[in-house]
């Protein structure tokens, strides 16, 4: 596992079907080799490709050096590798809050770190948006219903009750944060300082639509460059 570098400023990492995606930066856009496609709000770009941008990202899941037939559990900090969220166990879930590490989580997929320093992390197997403070406290950001919760049942039937298989997440300069609702099919964002799901706002994509007709079809990578676009890796 090999830390990336890039420029200063906010990011986040992925494991993609358990292995690490490495991403580079072109002229126009980011580019890395999967068959997904790239877009952002103003542009499309159709190389064969699946989005991970990086900038500076020091997290990764333990699905990036687990078996192929394993499931993530935990993030775990470079380089150190010492767990930094999830007890890596395959248990029940629970909202905290309460130290990250005693916490399970149920495969993992993105990471990114907000302007104040807080780590939200898309619990992907567990339906909700988990935050990490700076103290190490890990709580819910954006879960199910009025409660806020996380589940892994399939409770959440529709995007107001809701984020269903959330994975790509991101913040822009003013601390907005960007969800892919990758299981209904749209990109929605969270106001700086805002939580739960009454105000994950959709942004792209109408989140009723089915994949096949939907102008976000199962979106995972999400990130936002130093000048404002939003770029989508979409299953299309």
């Amino acid at each position: 596992m090999k830390r990336l570098r890039g420029g200063s400023g906010i990011g986040a990492l992925v494991c993609f079907h358990f292995r690490c995606i490495q991403a580079r930066r072109r002229s126009r856009g980011f580019f890395v080799k999967k068959s997904h496609t790239v877009r952002n709000l103003a542009a499309r770009s159709n190389s064969e490709n699946v989005l991970v941008w990086l900038r500076g990202a020091v997290f990764v899941l333990a699905a990036c050096v687990a078996a192929q037939a394993g499931m993530a559990q935990s993030v775990r900090l470079v380089p150190s590798t010492a767990r930094f969220a999830g007890d890596g166990s395959g248990n029940a879930t629970n909202d905290g809050p309460g130290s990250a590490t005693t916490i399970p989580l149920t495969a993992p997929t993105y990471v990114a770190s907000g302007v104040s320093g807080n780590i939200y992390i898309a619990d992907t197997g567990n339906n909700c948006i988990r935050r990490v403070d700076t103290s190490g406290n890990m709580t819910v950001a954006v879960g199910e219903g009025g409660g806020n919760t996380c589940t892994s049942a399939s409770s959440v039937t529709t995007y107001t009750t809701g984020v269903s298989n959330p994975s790509g997440v991101a913040f822009n300069a003013t601390g907005d944060l960007f969800v892919a609702d990758t299981g209904h099919n749209c990109v929605r964002r969270l106001s700086a300082g805002a939580t739960g799901i009454a105000n994950l706002q959709p942004l792209v994509g109408t989140c009723t639509d089915p994949s096949s007709v939907s102008v976000a079809p199962a979106p995972s990578g999400v990130a936002v460059d130093t000048a404002g676009p939003l770029y989508i890796s979409l299953k299309d």
